[in-house]
């Protein structure tokens, strides 16, 4: 226990005035704040279209002999890996997915998947 109080008295925070330790906690909140951005980035992308939708996926350096898609319980199941990249992703699709006729591409490090809606999906017009 008295190797901690001798850490913690010795510590910048607790020898200096208050206001001198402003600056650090400044930065300590800034470098928390910027690891949160990055680990929080999304590696996919999924836009609607009038047919259905596309699902983009972040995969560089995979081949696509390294990627395995399947449809598993409603959930799309994607996974590959490579000596520096492993990529694991499920996605729940609706009922209003054709899952029959998924499509799947890969091209300059983009997995491009599409994802047709089924026949009997309707629009609702609203009145």
């Amino acid at each position: 226990m008295s190797t901690l109080n001798n850490m913690l008295a010795r510590h910048p925070l607790f020898t200096a005035s208050p206001l001198s330790a402003i600056p650090h906690l400044i930065q300590t909140a800034i470098q928390g704040f910027d690891q949160a951005c990055v680990s929080s980035r999304s590696d996919h992308q999924l836009y609607a279209t009038d047919s259905g939708w596309i699902l983009r996926i972040d995969a560089p350096g995979l081949e696509k002999e390294e990627i395995k898609i399947s449809f598993e319980d409603q959930g799309l199941n994607i996974e590959a890996e490579h000596e520096d990249f492993a990529l694991e992703k499920r996605f729940v699709l609706g009922n209003d997915v054709d899952t029959e006729n998924i499509m799947a591409k890969l091209e300059d490090g983009i997995l491009e998947l599409t994802l047709p809606k089924t026949q009997s999906t309707k629009n609702i017009n609203i009145q």
